[in-house]
């Protein structure tokens, strides 16, 4: 099965980007030289001038942290302590909401 190969690599990437967005919530502009840059390259924006609020950048970041330990339990990596059709069924439904998010985030931006 594919999942136990690609799940270490998704978990490590949804890390580092929930790094990343925890480093502007604290005023970084890493890669970027300076703040509207990093804010056009970020939201995807020609407009935009500024980076989305602190408290913004946070739940994004909680959220892809979330998507990193999803990515474990998909591969099997993490279990819930629920009865194994219960818990097929959440995570099959939970990977199906993050995959349309990410999706939809692909899309907006």
């Amino acid at each position: 099965m594919i999942a136990p190969i690609i799940s270490p690599i998704l978990v490590i990437v949804l890390f580092v980007l929930g790094c990343l967005h925890l480093l502007w919530a604290f005023g970084s502009t890493f890669p970027c030289a300076n703040e509207q840059a990093l804010a056009r390259a970020v939201v995807g924006r020609r407009g935009i001038t500024r980076m989305p609020s602190a408290l913004s950048c946070m739940v994004v970041a909680f959220c892809l942290f979330a998507a990193a330990i999803l990515a474990a339990m998909l591969g099997g990596y993490v279990t819930l302590p629920l009865p194994s059709l219960v818990q097929k069924g959440l995570l099959s439904l939970a990977g199906l909401i993050a995959g349309l998010v990410f999706l939809g985030r692909g899309v907006i931006g």
